[in-house]
């Protein structure tokens, strides 16, 4: 476990550092299947079980970094959006059976909180998303920008751990909340549609 608190302090630090010149990009076929797919505004990633929709304006930022990541470590992922003075991070890393939420959630937050440099506030919550329990965890932070706000989620899906974490501004902490208000868990057992013209391959 204490191995899985390392690799979760060096993604929360890529977490940080949101490329102002990057531009939009899709996963292609040459992309490692464990990142899922992006097209016409919907994430979807079948290995992990989970889709999104982000809005016009968000964008993958540093998708080689991404890519790079997954073929030197192909059990594990992570994955940056961005949009402005927001990011969102969703990364994921294999789980045994006998693991317990609650005990990798508590480890994977602690390395959210030493990488990216965050403070908790308020309590812990848990809540149900498509059958699948979910933990998450409202943080702050100051940096250069000015205050920072962000909530950290954490579930499992088709034996993995997956973790979303989402920052910016209070001011756009309503668009944030939105896009994982959009979040589907589906289980092993189902699958997404893939959208017209869907870049990629899961």
């Amino acid at each position: 476990m204490r191995s899985q608190l390392v690799v979760f302090c060096a993604v929360a630090t890529l977490a940080l550092h949101i490329n102002p010149n990057a531009q939009s990009q899709s996963t292609s076929p040459g992309s490692p299947v464990i990142l899922g797919s992006l097209a016409q505004g919907k994430y979807s990633n079948e290995m992990l079980g989970i889709a999104l929709e982000l809005p016009p304006r968000w964008q993958t930022d540093d998708l080689a970094e991404s890519e790079a990541f997954s073929r030197s470590l192909p059990r594990r992922m992570h994955l940056r959006f961005r949009s402005d003075d927001d990011g969102l991070l969703v990364a994921a890393y294999p789980v045994d059976p006998d693991e317990k939420l609650d005990e990798v959630y508590k480890v994977s937050l602690l390395g959210v909180r030493d990488g990216g440099g965050f403070q908790t506030t308020g309590k812990q919550i848990k809540t149900n998303i498509d059958g699948c329990e979910v933990r998450f965890q409202e943080l702050r932070r100051k940096s250069e920008q000015g205050d920072q706000f962000g909530v950290y989620r954490g579930f499992f899906s088709r034996g993995y751990y997956v973790s979303i974490l989402h920052f910016g501004p209070q001011r756009t902490a309503e668009t944030r909340e939105a896009i994982l208000r959009s979040l589907r868990i589906q289980s092993a057992s189902q699958s997404f549609p893939k959208p017209n013209g869907a870049a990629g391959s899961n």
